[in-house]
């Protein structure tokens, strides 16, 4: 060995011990547990608690003067638990400290110095102080956290509710319930999103230890839960707080009817008048917008069709230019498909697509007559006829035109496109009496029955498809397959007693299973399917109540999703997202379609508040018959006396 590798041989182990020893823990003293043991302070010691944050915010730098603060005695003597001190504003990052030194009032001042020392504080805050939004949340419970990566499928750590602290010796790293506000975890994972969540939130946790992001399974791992309070500005009292926005606990008809009217306002604002559309997807915590490629056209001709039912039911003038810039996107990519000249669909991506066509016909539905006759029944009936020309003899239909033109009938159909064109050509039934829509959606609605009773999985569209086929054909076949469809959708709604348990958290309530949290989409679209499963039982003097309760529980859940004014302390541009709806309790993307089904979701919903404030029973939910345009129907065109009575039943497949 030379003289040199003498020398270098020591350094190198040293050098390979020191790398060796930032990964390895120090010993650690396990923390006790936590129990669930808390109340709040009074109105006066929250106050009391708000004020301390913001007199030692205003103090900054002088640290003398922080200390020397005088504790008021309305602070009250919580000396056994962690707190965090979290600031926030519209357009900076949130800064929070932690402190478990001492009594409260010594711990609030330990958890601002914290808040100061960080670089974004004179950056982004102290020339803003008369606007930042304060929160606290004072840990309530504790546990030590059992995960590996083996076993990390079987651990539950629900953003919002949970937070975390990593252990190295005497070192606590803590990752507050709110972080999911400034890293916006939820999107779309590859396999199970859940899983994929949590080590998201460890990976995050060790880097902030500085420890190696995937070191986090050697270090001793805490899950807290805590009690929150937020204030907006220093002349507004503390609200409570869950996950990240107060819990909405008492509505009525004016709350639900302004909500849906700030939705459409939101779908105004964000509207290019350039190439007539709306912004698709927007998230206010990282700012992603979706591509021009990335449109979908169904999205827009159903956003088309909430924003007739919403005019309809507000009268507000200030959406008929939207709707009408809006619809002109639909007519310039509606045109006849390869080789058959006398249909019409409309395209999406240079494909003649069922669902979009369908929902297009919805929309125009919605239409007064004389908009209807502008258009040209002639020019509507080619568009009626497209789904009509889609569909199979067993009543299945095709998803894409060029699966019509080669006989292509895939094994899994796309989600929903069968459901929307049964209710389009119901509606547009109703519209143009016209007997080859009705015999195309009698064949829909016995396939759609059919794959229900083999799958037991119900349609939203279908449901409704199906209520209204029962008006223009009371078979009460149509309405018994309605309100079992129905009545398995109530099984899948937390809090209700139909699901048989309870929901794992209060923001959980009115919300539908099948993600985790329950998602926004899916709980407006379900009310939807339950308000037209609710208009069936009142005018066949069924009890509409259960349904009832359902609607107005998601109904509450879709509003505790809104953009408002109280829960958009944290984001991004609130003035231009407010009245948005969020993805879901913490998923903060915006999308078009989420706004698309809570607008008719909270159209219907508002009738039914109405009636149970009022007892007065809405115009929706009389029997009113049809509107009637025979005098416009094309020369030879079949009449409801020539209608074929009974369709045959689809074999299976």
């Amino acid at each position: 060995m030379t003289k040199r590798a003498y020398i270098y041989a020591p350094l190198l182990l040293a050098l390979l011990l020191a790398l060796t020893s930032c990964h390895t823990p120090a010993p650690s003293n396990p923390l006790p547990n936590l129990e669930a043991k808390f109340e709040l302070p009074n109105l006066s010691g929250q106050l009391a608690m708000f004020t301390l944050v913001r007199q030692a915010l205003s103090l900054y730098p002088d640290m003398r003067r922080i200390l020397k603060l005088p504790k008021d005695p309305d602070i009250p003597n919580i000396c056994d638990r962690p707190i965090i001190v979290s600031i926030f504003h519209e357009n900076g990052p949130p800064l929070w400290g932690v402190s478990s030194q001492g009594c409260l009032h010594e711990s609030i001042l330990r958890a601002v110095f914290q808040i100061t020392q960080d670089p974004n504080f004179r950056k982004y805050y102290l020339l803003n102080l008369d606007k930042v939004a304060v929160r606290f949340d004072i840990v309530i419970t504790r546990q030590r956290l059992e995960v590996t990566r083996k076993n990390i499928s079987k651990v539950v750590v629900e953003p919002g509710v949970n937070g975390l602290i990593l252990q190295n010796g005497d070192k606590l790293t803590y990752q507050p319930p709110f972080a999911f506000n400034a890293y916006s975890w939820e999107r779309e994972w590859s396999g199970s999103p859940r899983v994929a969540r949590v080590k998201a939130q460890l990976q995050y946790l060790a880097q902030a230890a500085d420890i190696g992001k995937n070191n986090w399974d050697n270090y001793p791992i805490y899950r807290f839960r805590t009690a929150a309070l937020l204030q907006h500005r220093p002349d507004f009292l503390p609200l409570p707080l869950f996950r990240d926005s107060p819990i909405i606990n008492r509505f009525g008809s004016r709350e639900i009817g302004r909500a849906a009217v700030d939705a459409g306002r939101y779908l105004n604002k964000t509207f290019n008048r350039t190439n007539q559309r709306f912004r698709y997807k927007f998230n206010p915590i990282t700012l992603e917008k979706n591509g021009y490629f990335d449109y979908n056209t169904v999205r827009h001709a159903g956003t088309i069709y909430s924003l007739m039912r919403l005019y309809k039911a507000s009268r507000r003038d200030e959406f008929i230019p939207l709707i009408q810039d809006s619809m002109e996107f639909l007519l310039r990519h509606t045109q006849a498909p390869l080789l058959e000249p006398d249909l019409l669909c409309v395209e999406r991506n240079y494909l003649a697509q069922l669902g979009s066509s369908a929902l297009m016909l919805t929309a125009l539905c919605e239409l007064p007559d004389m908009l209807l006759a502008r258009i040209g029944i002639q020019r509507i009936n080619r568009l009626a006829r497209f789904l009509v020309e889609m569909q199979e003899d067993d009543g299945r239909f095709y998803d894409f035109y060029w699966e019509r033109l080669i006989g292509y009938m895939p094994r899994k159909s796309e989600q929903y496109f069968a459901g929307e064109a049964l209710l389009a050509l119901v509606r547009y039934y109703a519209v143009n009496p016209n007997v080859e829509w009705l015999a195309a959606a009698r064949l829909a609605a016995q396939r759609q029955i059919l794959d229900f009773e083999e799958t037991g999985q119900p349609d939203n569209w279908t449901i409704q498809g199906l209520a209204e086929l029962f008006e223009a054909d009371p078979d009460p076949h149509y309405a018994d397959q309605c309100f079992a469809m129905a009545d398995k959708l109530l099984k899948e709604q937390w809090g209700n007693p139909a699901m048989g348990r309870a929901a794992p958290s209060p923001d959980y309530v009115g919300g539908f299973s099948g993600s985790t949290p329950p998602r926004l989409a899916t709980a407006a679209s379900r009310v939807e399917a339950l308000l037209a499963a609710h208009r069936l039982a009142f005018q066949l003097n069924r009890d509409p109540q259960t349904y009832a309760d359902a609607i107005m529980s998601a109904t509450r859940f879709i509003l505790q999703n809104q953009y408002r004014r109280d829960n958009d302390y944290y984001i991004h541009l609130p003035d231009e997202v407010r009245g948005g709806f969020r993805a879901g309790l913490v998923d903060p993307m915006i999308q078009m379609d989420s706004c698309e089904h809570a607008i008719i979701a909270l159209a219907g919903a508002y009738d039914i508040a109405y009636m149970r404030e009022t007892g007065e029973v809405p115009t929706e939910l009389r029997s009113e018959g049809t509107r009637e345009l025979q005098d416009e129907l094309e020369p030879g065109a079949p009449t409801e006396t020539q209608a074929p009575r009974q369709t045959p039943t689809p074999k299976k497949p």
